[in-house]
């Protein structure tokens, strides 16, 4: 089942993933789903259908999945400004403060009003997005679940930044995950990618939080969806 609406300037589609052997429950509002995790997921393009669909096809899933798309991804996706990492490329803006305001006030209010409370709630996202998901967790006890998929933790000063800084909640688990050839570049940032997610999952293990580092094999551009999909996966059953 799949939802979508416009708010604050964002597309957000609104999945509804029940486990094949369960039946899609409502509330005594009628709300669909109810009860169910809702996991936030910035999204690029349009490829949450995917996510969804390949969700919706594995047995023992129920998850509703909130995809925001619309971003200006150099900006509400970065914690602070950064030069560019290559010519004739955006600088980042760090402008994730501003949007994640308007994701914990408007957007995740709006989809709970459509969905019915939530067993927990969720963030996840991939390369930028999981850079942003991760710092989501140091200013707002929103969210308790975490999925960094192949994420930007190359950023400048992050990796100081996460092990340095006080957690805004008491986050339940947090995955991070990182293609096995991500770090094989001579720019000087994105280089230090896998000792970077490596040790910020570490540090949340050490946290107590309940953690899980993955070694994906490929660069950054391979099997997003599935690497995305095994991530949300462990979020719900790990």
């Amino acid at each position: 089942m799949k939802e979508e609406f416009e708010i604050a300037r964002k597309r957000v589609t609104i999945y509804r993933i029940k486990a094949q052997n369960l039946t899609l429950k409502a509330d005594d509002d009628g709300l669909q789903n109810a009860g169910a995790p809702i996991v936030f997921y910035s999204a690029f393009a349009n490829e949450a259908d995917d996510i969804a669909r390949a969700l919706s096809e594995l047995d023992g899933v129920n998850l509703t999945l909130a995809a925001v798309g619309g971003l200006e991804w150099s900006s509400e996706m970065t914690p602070w400004p950064m030069p560019a990492l290559f010519k004739k490329e955006p600088p980042f803006e760090g402008g994730a403060d501003e949007y994640l305001q308007t994701l914990t006030q408007q957007i995740a209010p709006a989809v709970l009003a459509k969905t019915g409370d939530a067993a927990w709630l969720g963030i996840s996202g991939y390369s930028l997005g999981g850079l942003f998901a991760l710092y989501s967790l140091y200013k707002t006890p929103m969210f308790t679940r975490v999925a960094s998929v192949s994420g930007s933790l190359w950023y400048k000063d992050f990796r100081e930044f996460a092990l340095g800084s006080h957690l805004a909640g008491k986050p339940e688990r947090a995955y991070l995950s990182i293609g096995d050839r991500e770090s094989m570049s001579k720019n000087e940032y994105l280089k230090t990618a896998l000792d970077a997610t490596r040790d910020i999952a570490a540090h949340f293990e050490s946290s107590d939080v309940r953690s899980k580092f993955e070694l994906n094999p490929g660069n950054h551009y391979a099997d997003e969806i599935g690497r995305t999909v095994k991530a949300l996966v462990w979020l719900v059953d790990g």
